[in-house]
């Protein structure tokens, strides 16, 4: 088809892949880049449906010749990349994450990746920077389309009259179904097959009735306008898909009825060609940057320009033989070989589990302390309740002890690290406090409240998630906590107020798992993200507050944390973490902690 070949439309190519990458590297700047999937769904529907209506005006159109077509085209490249993607996560993955990189790899080897990333979270979310083959999700879409969409020609071959019409009205169906889904189920609209297709019927329809614009130049002009106004516009939170993707689609359908003189410049078209080879290697080689943290404006430049180098590579030679020259005519089943082997590794670390004995031993230590198994310790739904529960949900045991912890999840953790007995208050997100509210927390404190004024124990301690990691002046929380203090000394000479501890972005294994990466030996200490000035403010606050109430105040923070960062392990090894996730302690955690507060002694504890 080298006669219809459209220069404009490789150029259009790419603008779309200028803008994913720009979105996925520089998402401030092009907020809206995402849209250039949309570009690319319209092109393919154009030129698929364009193939197939002429090879059977033609009388040449096999299923069988056009997916051999497809192999070609999408397998080689796509293959090259899955592999070097699980050769780089072997390096660089925990077995967590590349147990699950090998499941996503073989969804898209069977193209149904959008289907798995449904089921899992939206593209937009924090833990798509942790999917190196997110990006996938498109083809899935597109290999799908490719599925039906040859069939329905096939039977529409003999009514060629309303081959436009049918084709605009299943667009219409799945454009009415797209806008209505993306409000109350956006993840499914984003990923669904469904409200994808009519993206692709438009480009279908403007290839069934080959239009032109009477003004092409205009047109043209107005439909990049379109696209790039989108671009740089639409963000992350915009209604999308929906009605606000008729802009980039329109823009797109409008370019290529208009054979855009500009887009079939030489660069434009030179990048366009190496597009498709680009859009697969960005996204994995970003992704793994983030995994070890390296995510300056530098390190994202570089990373782009290393992409663009391995998609021409890629296109040169891996792509072009295969599609034109010596490995043409048994390219297809080197392909789906080549692809099939991807596949079968890729099921392999899956079910191995992401092949942990890749690893020392105390680096398999912390990767198995993000699967901490805190429940039993932590006395869950028996002192340590949801926020929900009832008062009497908790069991006598809880009742029974010298020393009595209460909190939320945080001081059910810290409470394992006690000698037993010991009395335990827990509840799902909810700070001690006495706040007079109607709230299942307040009731539930209230509630705990006057236990502690019958049972009396020997020490009080209080422990939870308090404000600290984004400590604003609250008059509410510091009545709050002085009525709190107050009333608990009524019947309890020794209560103890614990500051906030450490929180940890990404939770402490992630943290430390990603400076073995970088250097391969576990850290003494790691730096927060939140400033050490906001702890130090809620300690101060926090002390006075417990000093006026004649309450001992313990800073964790202290203890744990200096000018080069946070302890995030106990004495006995680097590999023991103090934290399972991003504030719970492990119980060794909590032990080490609590010994070194003196928590368990009836001394005068560690005050501050």
């Amino acid at each position: 088809m080298a006669s219809d070949y459209r220069a404009d439309i490789d150029g259009l190519r790419a603008v779309a892949v200028a803008l994913v990458v720009g979105f996925h590297t520089f998402p401030l700047s092009v907020p809206g880049g995402y849209i250039g999937v949309d570009v690319f769904f319209v092109i393919s529907g154009y030129l698929i449906t364009g193939l197939i209506l002429d090879l059977q005006s033609a009388g040449r159109f096999s299923i069988k010749h056009f997916y051999i077509r497809r192999a070609r085209r999408i397998l080689p490249a796509l293959s090259v990349v899955m592999a070097a993607t699980l050769i780089i996560g072997w390096f660089a993955l925990s077995p967590a994450s590349y147990n699950s990189l090998a499941q996503h790899t073989v969804a898209s080897t069977l193209f149904v990746p959008n289907l798995i990333y449904w089921r899992e979270a939206g593209y937009f979310d924090p833990s798509a920077l942790n999917k190196p083959l997110l990006h996938l999700w498109s083809l899935g879409v597109e290999e799908q389309f490719y599925l039906v969409w040859p069939l329905l020609l096939l039977l529409l071959r003999r009514r060629k009259a309303q081959t436009t019409e049918i084709l605009g009205a299943l667009s219409a169906i799945s454009f009415i179904y797209c806008s209505v889904t993306v409000y109350h189920d956006p993840v499914a609209a984003f990923y669904s097959p469904l409200s994808r297709l009519w993206e692709l019927g438009v480009g279908g329809v403007l290839a069934s009735r080959r239009l032109e614009m009477p003004h092409p130049e205009i047109a043209s002009f107005v439909g990049l306008m379109l696209i790039l106004g989108a671009a740089f516009t639409l963000t992350d939170t915009s209604v999308f898909p929906g009605l606000l993707a008729v802009i980039p689609v329109g823009g797109t359908a409008m370019l290529i009825a208009g054979r855009s003189w500009i887009l079939s410049r030489r660069l434009f078209v030179a990048v366009g060609l190496i597009s498709y080879p680009l859009y697969l290697w960005h996204w994995p080689l970003l992704s793994f940057a983030t995994f070890l943290d390296f995510q300056t404006e530098r390190a994202k430049g570089i990373v782009v320009a290393i992409s663009i180098i391995l998609a021409w590579i890629t296109t040169r030679y891996v792509e072009y033989p295969v599609r034109f020259g010596s490995l043409r005519y048994y390219g297809a089943t080197l392909s789906v070989a080549l692809t099939f082997a991807v596949s079968l590794s890729a099921f392999i670390i899956f079910h191995f589990d992401g092949l942990p004995w890749r690893y020392p031993a105390d680096v398999r230590r912390v990767f198995a302390t993000r699967d901490y198994a805190f429940s039993i310790a932590a006395r869950r739904s028996q002192c340590w309740i949801a926020l929900n529960a009832n008062f009497d949900s908790y069991q006598p045991a809880c009742r029974y002890g010298e020393i009595l912890v209460w909190g939320d999840s945080f001081s059910a953790l810290l409470a394992t690290g006690l000698p037993k007995p010991y009395a335990q208050f827990s509840r799902d997100s909810c700070m001690p406090l006495l706040t007079g509210k109607a709230d299942d927390c307040a009731k539930g404190n209230a509630a705990v409240a006057e236990e502690i004024l019958k049972l009396k124990p020997k020490r009080a301690i209080l422990f939870g998630l308090w404000p600290g990691t984004n400590w604003q002046p609250d008059p509410t929380f510091n009545e709050a906590l002085r009525f709190t203090l107050h009333r608990l000394r009524q019947a309890v000479d020794d209560v103890v107020l614990i500051g906030p501890s450490p929180i940890w972005s990404p939770g402490l294994p992630d943290a430390v798992l990603t400076f073995w990466l970088k250097h391969r030996v576990l850290p003494d200490r790691l730096r927060l993200l939140i400033p050490a000035e906001n702890y130090y403010a809620a300690d101060k606050v926090m002390g006075d507050i417990a000093k006026t109430e004649h309450v001992h105040y313990i800073s964790i923070f202290d203890l744990l944390c200096n000018s080069g960062g946070c302890l995030t392990h106990t004495p006995a090894s680097r590999a023991e973490l103090l934290f399972w996730d991003y504030g719970h302690m492990t119980v060794e955690g909590a032990t080490y902690i609590a010994n070194k507060l003196g928590l368990a002694r009836f001394d005068t504890p560690q005050s501050k």
